[in-house]
């Protein structure tokens, strides 16, 4: 009798520590996933984005005509003397000045 009832226990005391390590790999997944959300919602509303049930809420940064236009002047000076300098390497001149006058 007695080696029955150990014969029932074991295969109980197995199962329970089996569901005890399901349920301790299923808490650090759990525990992960939400410290990885609370950090991308952190970084997010860093950024001026925020997630809520309602939705995605955005922030735009405002910028006047005179910062739009330096940002546009930056560009295309800089596109500009790029150009010059690759013709300068194609023509093999000494001076943007001379690539200047070869243009016009």
């Amino acid at each position: 009798m007695a080696k029955s009832a150990l014969g029932q226990i074991v295969p109980l005391i197995i199962a329970f520590i089996l569901l005890a390590i399901i349920t301790a790999v299923g808490f650090v997944a759990y525990s992960i996933a939400c410290d990885v959300a609370d950090k991308t919602s952190k970084k997010m509303e860093k950024k001026n984005i925020s997630v809520s049930r309602d939705g995605l809420k955005v922030g735009v940064k405002e910028l006047s005509a005179e910062q739009v236009g330096d940002s546009t002047q930056r560009y295309t000076v800089f596109q500009r003397y790029a150009s010059l300098k690759l013709m300068r390497n194609k023509c093999s001149c000494k001076s943007l000045e001379s690539v200047k006058l070869a243009c016009i």
